[in-house]
């Protein structure tokens, strides 16, 4: 029976199925507690942190792509922010985010 239902779920063609990288952004929201902001200013970068082989792709694009549009400093993790940084202190849009010279 369950076979079956899953045949019929696949025959449907309005069933979407999301790219892998669309399934990192998904889950890097979840793991952040829905918070986008979160994602972006995530602190899972291995640089003194825990580390996440996701977080190169967490906007759910290629990495090459982050560059392009937000800058090195997104991906950069000499460059991200301390984890000690509220949230709150951050700017909404990454793309306005400037590192503090160190």
């Amino acid at each position: 029976m369950a076979l079956v239902a899953i045949l019929e779920i696949l025959e449907d063609v309005s069933v979407k199925v999301a790219s892998p990288l669309k399934s990192i952004r998904s889950y890097c929201i979840l793991c952040s507690g829905g918070s986008t902001k979160a994602v972006a200013y995530c602190p899972c970068h291995g640089c003194g942190t825990s580390f996440c082989p996701l977080w190169p792709y967490r906007f759910g694009v290629r990495p090459a792509t982050v560059i392009r549009k937000m800058g090195i400093a997104m991906l950069s993790p000499a460059m991200m922010p301390s984890p000690d940084v509220p949230l709150e202190d951050l700017p909404t849009n990454p793309r306005l985010y400037q590192p503090e010279a160190k």
